[in-house]
């Protein structure tokens, strides 16, 4: 045939080997199941096998830059699950419990972001109004050393019984030691028996009244009074969300 030529071998066992000569180069087809070698006198070159993985022989080397298998895998690989873990990915984090070290930063300056905004909800009995001076009621635990509490939002919904409170004081919501919102109890609903429902924003930042950041630092969430209500049945209800928020 025109620009072919083909040569059949035999070797010591019986097997054929095809030697094609062909315009584009030399094809050597051993005989299935055998491997191909490419050698010099001294048995130093490459051994093909069949599939087509390639192995050095003797001293032979392959060229540079040329890749015999991949993952162990040789032919035409294709990534699969199992080939990379997150360690040999830049920027890749465990799937599970990332151990995050050091500070990120922002400008130079350290960034510690305020919580997600969390809800605490809970209703304060007759007992705990008569003596929220005394004890004033814990409506959030405190956070932790270096964190605050800052509430974004407050409702009190004050159920009131067959007796009204007597009193004057005044009742504060604080977050540590800083106020959160203050009014007479009064205000508050307690001394009367009727119902009362208050919602509302903290007056710090609803009038920009000054506090010091310190006085939030793992400071519970209480509601207090200057003076213990006296007599009164009521209950009161409550609804506030709040975060937590890194303290200097």
């Amino acid at each position: 045939m025109a620009g072919q030529e083909q040569h059949n071998l035999v070797d010591g066992a019986g097997n054929r080997v095809n030697l094609h000569l062909k315009a584009g180069g030399l094809q050597i087809k051993a005989c299935p199941g055998g491997n191909v070698q490419i050698t010099d006198d001294q048995g130093n070159g490459l051994q093909i096998a069949p599939g087509g993985a390639v192995t050095v022989i003797g001293s032979g080397s392959l060229p540079a830059g040329t890749v015999s298998s991949v993952f162990g895998r040789t032919g035409a690989v294709a990534a699969q699950a199992g080939d990379y873990d997150v360690t040999e990915i830049t920027g890749a984090a465990p799937l599970a419990s990332p151990a995050l070290t050091g500070t990120p930063t922002i400008n130079g300056n350290s960034l510690v972001p305020a919580s997600e905004v969390l809800e605490v909800t809970g209703q304060i009995n007759s007992a705990q109004l008569l003596a929220l001076h005394t004890t004033p009621v814990v409506l959030a635990s405190a956070p932790g050393a270096g964190f605050g509490i800052w509430v974004d939002y407050a409702y009190f919904e004050t159920l009131a019984g067959t007796v009204a409170y007597a009193g004057s004081g005044t009742v504060s919501l604080q977050a540590g030691t800083a106020n959160m919102g203050a009014a007479s109890q009064s205000a508050w609903g307690l001394n009367q028996t009727a119902n009362n429902k208050s919602g509302y924003v903290p007056t710090n930042q609803t009038t920009g009244s000054a506090f010091t950041p310190s006085t939030l630092n793992n400071g519970a969430l209480t509601l207090n009074c200057t003076a213990n209500p006296t007599n009164g049945n009521g209950v009161m209800n409550y609804l506030i969300r709040y975060r937590l928020i890194p303290i200097a």
